[in-house]
């Protein structure tokens, strides 16, 4: 799968970062020198906050064996999840020169409902009925570990790129009254699947005024390999503040479109997972 089979949404999503972070360093070239004071470049530092997330979960769990494919679930339509939930998250960072740094990044999201469906649902081989009472699950845990690389450093305005790896711990469940071929009981499918994808990416930053920063950030990375084919693209802007020596304040939107799917014994089919929202952190350096 390529960049070329995201949806128009997520292109436009991932476009607009893209000229946000061009604007941003194109500004800093063009700034008079005098007029902005140099980025900051603190030895350490990091953030942590939430991100108001606007949540569409999508999962297939195909029958074992013979496999037919199994119903296409929307956790927030289907099941009921929220579709808007505050997700904890952190960063930390590291800088290793003038032109290099590292950083590590995490997120987590745990959701659960219980509610009667409108439709029957099929997982592998066992099938809820339409007016079932389902008690679901859906969390996940997402670690972003890159190495960032910037070229391009100006005292006001840098842009570079990143290398890294993505990984996410996803774990769904589902129980409820289902059938499995003519015998009707109380049933339990449980999935649990640590999906790692390298990105590559690009970032920039510009300081507009002497304590506020305009920050941009987008990666990308298609792949497949083995019993596993996913996608991830990841795009962020925003703005920063710095309120006292070491801290600061700051307000971003970010998209985070992940696709997989799987093929394997004890699991096979996919999940499409798509978080979109505002963000705000709080960040540090010393």
């Amino acid at each position: 799968m390529s960049a070329s089979s995201t949806c128009p949404s997520t292109k436009n999503r991932l476009r607009s970062a893209g000229s946000f972070i061009l604007g941003c360093f194109l500004a800093g070239l063009l700034a008079p020198a005098p007029a902005l004071a140099e980025l900051p470049r603190s030895k350490f530092y990091g953030r942590i906050g939430a991100l108001a997330a606007n949540a569409d979960t999508r999962v297939r769990i195909d029958v074992p064996g013979i496999g037919a494919s199994g119903t296409l679930i929307d956790f927030e339509r289907d099941l009921g999840l929220k579709d808007r939930e505050w997700l904890p998250a952190g960063e930390v960072g590291i800088l290793l020169g003038k032109n290099w740094r590292a950083e590590f990044e995490f997120w987590t999201i745990d959701r659960r409902n219980s509610a009667s469906i409108e439709r029957s649902i099929t997982v592998e081989d066992l099938t809820f009925d339409a007016g079932a009472s389902v008690a679901d699950r859906f969390a996940s845990t997402l670690y972003n570990v890159d190495l960032h690389w910037m070229p391009i450093n100006k005292p006001n305005a840098e842009l570079g790129f990143s290398f890294g790896l993505h990984m996410t711990d996803f774990r769904l469940s589902l129980e409820g009254e289902a059938s499995l071929g003519q015998t009707v009981g109380f049933r339990q499918v449980a999935k649990s699947q640590l999906a790692p994808l390298p990105t590559l990416g690009t970032n920039g930053r510009i300081r507009i005024a002497p304590d506020v920063m305009l920050i941009g950030q987008f990666e990308i990375f298609a792949l497949e390999v083995g019993d596993y084919r996913g996608r991830l693209i990841d795009a962020e802007a925003g703005i920063t503040w710095k309120v006292a020596r070491h801290i600061g304040i700051g307000a971003s939107i970010r998209t985070l479109d992940y696709s997989l799917r799987v093929n394997r014994d004890r699991w096979k089919g996919r999940v499409d997972y798509d978080l979109t929202g505002p963000s705000l952190f709080l960040t540090y350096g010393f």
